[in-house]
């Protein structure tokens, strides 16, 4: 498999974020240009920056998903944005992981960053300024070919010995593990003969940060490992200053702060003294393997006529609704599979046997090997949850696997028609709607998008009461010296008093002006970027 790495200095990042919020003032000095470029991280005088505008405006440079890494030296001043992060993130099929080197001069007072790297299914992690150089030791454990994800968890230090087990299967040719967090400590790495993993192993690579610790395991044994993180009275495996990078206030507005399965590495410190918050650890196991969740998507009817077909949901799910999904798994040494729904606590939420849906018997079509996929109805959890898939391996081994990232179901969505085309100089003027399934609230509607091409929105804000529809009007204005054949894509955000959810519209296509032909708002075109499939009945 080839990987493709593309780096973007910060302060580019920075100045998209410009043009998205309006209010970032031209750099003062060449410490701030210097941050993307040097092997040491250094201090630019910043602090706080928009950080979740720069990310939504990077997402455009990304279109086809993939892992995107933040390097910041300072905690994000639009901390009402990271939901709309997150969720386009996870749509897009970006990772995100966070390396955060500003524990001195602007240090974290929440766990924005920690959540919004889990929620996409990256990570968070903490460097001190002589570290920076290890990042490059850092990608024999991050860019893994066929990567895979077995395992995570977010919880908190209790005062007891917490014990943590993950399958393996034969069908794993490299584990990658890591366990990192605010006053983790004492962490022991046992095979499944209980024989404790230590780095001067054979097959064993590791590298200590003073935030954390990660192995990367060859050929691993067969069986159930586990992953014992001690209590509060533990020796702390590196000693270090106190890094608060994930506390327990939650500004997401996401209720009580969950802890439960994670995607992410968080910054280990070491016995940090007087904790106001609960201490936290994350654990993640990945790897490298021919079995693997390739997507599962949450879908909604299309009836376009003779051809009706299925296409995926924008933004996040709506609680207790009746919803089809559909799981595509890279199957190769995968006999069985079965969904679960698991809470952020571990619980198990809801078990799913989908059906497998039968290739076509057309010998004309190309049927693809080493693919399985699943489809049938599921109602959606009112709390946020883990998709995990269990089953049993062609041998006879138990397989656990896991969709990065986190679902969380809300309670308002946005109704967003496909999108017609559009050409240089021509104005448009886009209709959606707003439906809130929860209590009566008061909302607020934004977006961006890659070309800043947006005029304006009608209403911004609005109140809705329980099923209550609003109508939307979004004004396009593109100049008359755009670039032909290019696309634009519009993100939307919806945001009431606990609930959040967002919608991607387009691409729109920005035609020749050969023509002045008036183009409604509800034009279907194949610029939408759904795609619709067509699955059986689920029964």
């Amino acid at each position: 498999m080839a990987v493709v790495v593309v780096i973007a200095p910060f302060e580019r990042a920075r100045r998209l974020a410009r043009q998205a919020a309006g209010d970032l003032r031209r750099a003062e000095d060449a410490g701030r240009r210097r941050r993307g470029g040097g092997a040491g991280a250094f201090g630019g005088g910043d602090c706080p920056e928009p950080l979740n505008a720069a990310l939504l405006r990077a997402f455009s440079e990304i279109r086809s998903g993939g892992d995107m890494l933040l390097f910041t030296d300072a905690r994000a001043k639009d901390s009402h944005l990271a939901f709309s992060v997150g969720t386009f993130a996870r749509s897009a099929g970006i990772r995100l992981t966070s390396v955060f080197s500003g524990a001195n001069s602007c240090p974290l007072l929440d766990g924005g960053l920690s959540t919004l790297s889990f929620d996409t299914g990256g990570q968070f992690f903490s460097l001190d300024e002589s570290e920076a150089g290890l990042l490059a030791n850092l990608g024999h454990f991050l860019a893994v070919p066929n990567q895979t994800e077995l395992f995570s968890r977010l919880g908190t230090i209790g005062a007891a010995a917490q014990l943590y087990t993950i399958p393996v299967d034969s069908f794993l040719n490299r584990m990658i593990l890591s366990v990192t967090g605010t006053g983790a400590t004492n962490i022991v790495v046992r095979r499944p003969d209980n024989s404790i993993v230590q780095s001067t192993d054979p097959n064993v690579s590791q590298i200590s940060l003073s935030s954390g610790t990660f192995y990367s395991i060859t050929n691993p044994a067969v069986g159930t490992w586990s992953v014992e993180i001690a209590g509060t009275l533990g020796f702390g495996m590196n000693q270090t200053s106190p890094l608060d990078v994930i506390a327990a206030e939650n500004e997401l507005n996401f209720g009580q702060r969950e802890s439960g399965p994670s995607n992410q590495f968080e910054a280990l410190a070491a016995l940090a003294p007087a904790a106001q918050a609960p201490q936290e650890f994350s654990i993640r196991v990945a790897g490298e393997s021919t079995i693997d969740v390739t997507s599962f998507d949450f879908l909604e009817l299309v009836d376009r006529g003779p051809h009706p077909g299925f296409r995926q949901i924008m933004g996040a799910p709506v609680p207790g609704r009746v919803t089809p999904v559909a799981l595509t798994l890279s199957a190769t040494g995968a006999a069985t599979a079965t969904v679960q729904f698991r809470g952020l606590d571990g619980s198990i939420l809801q078990t799913l046997n989908l059906p497998e849906v039968p290739w076509s018997t057309d010998p004309s079509e190309v049927r693809a090997t080493g693919w399985k996929v699943y489809f049938g109805d599921v109602t959606i959890p009112s709390a946020p949850f883990n998709v995990y898939v269990t089953g049993q391996t062609t041998n006879g081994n138990t397989y656990q696997r896991l969709l990065p990232g986190v679902i969380r179901p809300q309670t308002v969505e946005i109704i967003a028609p496909p999108i017609g085309n559009i050409q240089p100089g021509q104005s448009m003027t886009y209709q959606m709607q707003v439906k809130n399934s929860g209590p009566a609230d008061t909302f607020q509607l934004t977006a961006v998008d890659d070309e800043n091409y947006l005029a304006g929105i009608s209403p911004a804000s609005f109140s809705l009461g329980t099923n209550q529809t609003k109508d939307i009007k979004v004004l396009i204005r593109v100049p008359a010296n755009a670039a032909p054949l290019t696309l634009d894509t519009l993100r939307f955000t919806v945001q009431g008093t606990n609930v959040h959810n967002t919608a991607i519209v387009g691409p729109l296509m920005r035609r020749f002006g050969l023509s002045r032909t008036a183009i409604g708002p509800q034009t279907a075109t194949t610029s939408d970027r759904s795609v619709e499939t067509s699955y059986p009945a689920a029964g």
